[in-house]
């Protein structure tokens, strides 16, 4: 009787796991063992997703998230001087927004900023909580952003209107296969452009039209 209930009970697990696929990009929810990547929504190895992840099973809970706009934790930290990681795909409008969001040190020539109208004392800027809600033109609302400048023990944001932005993200997939970021200095003053995201060291590149066409600007967390 014994031998009979322990069989049972293994034809039963078997049979939940198989409810639960194993292999690596196979849809969450995930089984045991594995984590859902939450930009990608897909099962992959602990500690392997680029966008932080929820392990499968009971004991997994919330842990196994990453806060955004800080890829892997300090073993993904990046400088100025850190080489390109590998480009995770960013999918949706929400993975741009989680992507973004944070503190984030200007790299990259500072002309390029001073020309769209960024204060001679930026050093980086700030990317606040996006909202997804869609406005009348079909994109979408955005958050604010504010240009940091250096303070008494690290970065702040600093003060006065020509610190302040706004941005949002245009969801162009059924026009130009992509998703247009567009970064606003007043009501009628943007520019608008793409970006690419790596999570591990974390970067981000905004390819969008500065001072003149075609320039890029890379962004490392502070």
């Amino acid at each position: 009787m014994t031998r009979t209930i322990a069989l049972l009970f293994t034809v039963l697990a078997l049979g939940c796991i198989g409810r639960h696929p194993i292999d690596p990009g196979e849809p969450c929810p995930c089984a045991p063992g594995w984590e859902c990547d939450l930009l990608e929504s897909t099962c992959v190895l602990p500690g392997t997703g680029g966008g932080g992840g929820q392990q499968g099973g009971p004991a997994g809970g919330m842990s196994g998230m990453t806060p955004p706009g800080t890829g892997g934790g300090p073993s993904c930290s990046a400088t100025c001087a850190t080489p390109a990681g590998a480009v995770q795909a960013l999918n949706s409008v929400q993975a741009i927004y989680a992507a973004v969001e944070g503190t984030w040190q200007i790299c990259s020539d500072m002309a390029d900023w001073t020309a769209f109208g960024a204060p001679s004392d930026a050093i980086g800027i700030e990317f606040g909580p996006g909202s997804t809600a869609l406005t009348g033109n079909g994109w979408t609302v955005g958050g604010a952003a504010y240009y940091l400048v250096q303070g008494p023990s690290g970065p702040v944001r600093g003060t006065g209107f020509d610190h302040q932005l706004t941005y949002n993200v245009a969801d162009e997939t059924a026009v130009s296969g992509g998703f247009q970021f567009n970064l606003y200095k007043s009501a009628g003053t943007f520019t608008a452009g793409s970006l690419r995201y790596s999570p591990c060291p974390t970067e981000l590149e905004l390819s969008i039209w500065f001072g003149s066409p075609g320039n890029s600007s890379v962004l490392v967390p502070f």
